[in-house]
């Protein structure tokens, strides 16, 4: 009897993992998740919270934009020691970085 988020999918994955049957994770363009809020119970177990928070972190942002958000002091720092020092950052250059001259 599993309560809360998600934990019932985790426990049936290793079910089949620990089987004899092969698993395999294919993408499939037929099928379609529709995104909905997350409630992650605070009252959850650890383990579980935990779960519900990293899927709801891959709902919510990209890669990038969630490691931005890690290492904004990172960037922030790196604003600083460059603001006075160079001119604001030309976005034409950087798109056309990649063209070959002929």
């Amino acid at each position: 009897n599993i309560q809360g988020w998600g934990f019932e999918d985790v426990k049936l994955y290793r079910k089949f993992v620990q089987s004899n049957l092969d698993v395999v994770r294919a993408p499939d363009g037929g099928i379609f998740h529709m995104w909905h809020e997350k409630h992650c119970d605070p009252h959850l177990p650890p383990v579980q919270y935990n779960m519900c928070l990293g899927s709801k972190a891959i709902g919510e942002a990209s890669h990038v934009q969630l490691g931005m958000l890690a290492f904004r002091d990172l960037k922030q720092e790196n604003e600083r020691l460059h603001k006075a020092n160079e001119p604001e950052f030309d976005n034409e250059q950087f798109d056309n970085m990649d063209e070959v001259e002929e």
